[in-house]
């Protein structure tokens, strides 16, 4: 027991520093790469999609003790696993939420100051609250829901003082760019909802007696081939592989991103396939930005690939969280998060030439938040 309560603290310290390193790397990859984003957001779906595909084949093989080409196609379950993972209506919707995340939010991540993507990603404990509420029936206490919206309206306050205009290189008001942020950190929170309900409630306990088995030929059949066409009275236990459930969503996720071209289209207009095309190359060659004439900036693709990694180690741990806890603290650390990147952001000597001025209202939201938050 000491060893698990170990196993798990060390997991939410994981979380909480991976998803603030990561943060800052976005923030930082958004200002030296702006008309790149759409192919980030591709490539990171494309990255994380073959990150956990690796690490569904070496736990099949870990936990079998033998290796089998079966073991490598990730829509087929296996004898302890839940089938039917690929489907729409399981790893689909999550796909989908992970689309929306990767591109709206890295789209107007250029446009939207780093402190206020800070506080919007604040939201997503009220977001939680909400889905686990509907899907999941769980009760709050009034003070919890006081100050989820106590962070709702904290986190409102940037866009009614909002600037008419974004970066010189967008004519779109940064209210727009404000609301396409939102949008993008809104279905993240959806998404562990809905892991919580497929690893917790839905599947995790998927067990049936031989008794249960005879009332449906489909379950027989699953059983039978389970010990080498022979029913047994021996329980059939499945539960969730967490790295087979993201890999097969993050393959949903770049359907959903390529479908997305339209968001793209918003920000680079006529440029959108020029500056997808050029994205993916300076990605996979490691491009760096000329902060001025002749000189080559620090950072540029690298930050692309460091943000991934720890996006990628962001999205175990908290899946990890999820199944042996619930969402809600998963989400309350990521809600956390973001307070430590705006150390970061925040501080000129360490941000160094990332540093972005802020003003009294975006620190006075960042305190309400942090307040119901506590």
């Amino acid at each position: 027991m000491a060893l698990n309560k170990l196993l798990y603290y060390t997991l939410c310290l994981i979380l909480l520093t991976t998803n603030s390193t990561m943060i800052v790397f976005v923030v930082m990859e958004g200002q030296d790469l702006p008309n790149y984003q759409y192919a980030f957001a591709f490539v990171l779906a494309v990255t994380t999609t073959l990150a956990f595909y690796v690490w569904c084949v070496f736990s099949r093989i870990a936990e079998k003790g033998n290796f089998r080409f079966l073991y490598l196609n990730p829509f087929i379950a296996l004898d302890t696993e839940v089938p039917r993972l690929h489907l729409f209506q399981i790893s689909g919707i999550i796909g989908l939420c992970y689309a929306m995340n990767y591109t709206f939010l890295l789209l107007a991540n250029p446009f939207t100051p780093g402190i206020i993507q800070v506080i919007f990603n604040e939201l997503n404990i009220v977001v939680t609250m909400v889905g686990s509420f509907i899907l999941l029936g769980k009760k709050y206490q009034i003070l919890q829901i006081v100050a989820g919206c106590v962070c709702l309206i904290g986190g409102a306050i940037p866009l009614a003082k909002s600037s008419g205009t974004t970066a010189a290189t967008s004519n779109i008001p940064s209210i727009v760019w404000y609301l396409i942020y939102m949008c993008g950190t809104i279905p993240i929170a959806i998404s562990f909802v809905i892991t919580e309900n497929l690893v917790q409630i839905g599947i995790k306990s998927h067990i049936k007696s031989q008794a249960q088995v005879e009332q449906s030929v489909e379950d027989t059949e699953d059983l039978m081939a389970v010990n080498n066409g022979f029913p047994t009275s021996e329980p059939v236990v499945r539960t969730v592989r967490i790295s087979q459930l993201y890999c097969l969503a993050n393959l949903w996720t770049c359907v959903f991103t390529l479908s997305f071209f339209w968001v793209a289209g918003i920000a680079y207009q006529d440029d959108l396939w020029s500056n997808f095309g050029e994205g993916l190359k300076c990605i996979f060659t490691f491009c760096s930005p000329a902060r001025e004439p002749g000189v080559g900036g620090p950072g540029g693709a690298s930050w692309v690939w460091i943000a991934s990694v720890f996006s990628w180690v962001s999205t175990w741990s908290s899946a990890m969280i999820t199944r042996e806890e619930d969402v809600t603290i998963a989400t309350l650390l990521m809600t956390v998060a973001p307070f430590l990147s705006s150390a970061f952001m925040g501080i000129h000597p360490i941000f160094g030439n990332y540093y972005q001025e802020t003003n009294w209202t975006t620190w006075l939201s960042l305190g309400i938040v942090a307040l119901s938050v506590v």
